[in-house]
């Protein structure tokens, strides 16, 4: 990563130098012409559906799960739980894995995790 009269204080973190993938955000904070810090995260589930970004439940936090329809915080809590002790979850089906989710919701869930 280069910009003209731009440079790193330091070597760069490896993990940066990977190409963005969407729904990620990267925060350059330059100090004069020096790169100061970076930081590289996935962008809050509300942004990403405004901006027709289809979601992944494994980029996701209790928050961003509450909110989509159908999910309060009780079940974002239950879903952020389950991932924790039991790994991620692949795909948006293997979310029925958490009690109080069903074929239904996840029916529901489908249009914010496909791409439009």
């Amino acid at each position: 990563m280069a910009a003209p009269g731009v440079s790193f204080k330091s070597p760069p973190d490896p993990l940066l130098l990977l190409p963005l993938s969407s729904g990620e955000v990267l925060d350059i904070v330059l100090q004069g012409s020096q790169i100061a810090g970076i930081k590289r995260y996935w962008m809050p589930a509300g942004m990403q559906i405004t901006l027709f970004i289809p979601l992944h439940p494994d980029r996701m936090t209790a928050d961003d799960w509450e909110v989509l329809p159908g999910i309060g915080q009780e079940l974002a809590r239950r879903i952020e739980e389950d991932r924790q002790k039991n790994g991620d979850f692949g795909s948006l089906k293997s979310l029925a894995r958490v009690r109080g989710i069903g074929p239904k919701l996840v029916g529901r869930l489908k249009p914010y995790f496909e791409k439009p």
